[in-house]
């Protein structure tokens, strides 16, 4: 899998790296495993420094959907995404567009030391 995540102890923060490109598939296998450990609810800090999302525009909303209904159900939030390329962060920014998957607390970064300082302040 090109999705790989832990759970910090000390913040209490999921922490997320996606490598290679990251489709569908991945990311909704991704979701199902942080619902299956009890995880979405917890603050994420997802790094893409290293990815390329390769999402279409029908993906993206799809994705947006299904997040919508897993959020319902097991709660919100905060998620910061950081982005690696132009092309991961205009999909990342049009899944916040759509909504963020009902998530009002999911910002897009492209800059790590952005996202660890929000992602702090925001699962404080």
């Amino acid at each position: 899998m090109s999705i790989n995540f832990l759970v910090d102890p000390q913040r209490q923060v999921v922490r997320t790296s996606y490598i290679g490109l990251v489709g569908p598939v991945e990311l909704t296998a991704y979701a199902r495993s942080l619902v299956s450990q009890g995880l979405l609810r917890r603050a994420q800090l997802i790094d893409c420094r290293t990815a390329t999302l390769a999402l279409t525009a029908g993906d993206t909303r799809r994705l947006s959907d299904m997040m919508g209904e897993l959020r319902a159900e097991h709660g919100t939030a905060p998620v910061a995404f950081v982005a690696g390329d132009a092309a991961s962060y205009d999909v990342a920014r049009w899944y916040l567009e759509l909504g963020a998957g009902s998530n009002p607390a999911f910002e897009v970064f492209a800059d790590i030391a952005a996202a660890e300082t929000w992602i702090a302040i925001s699962s404080a």
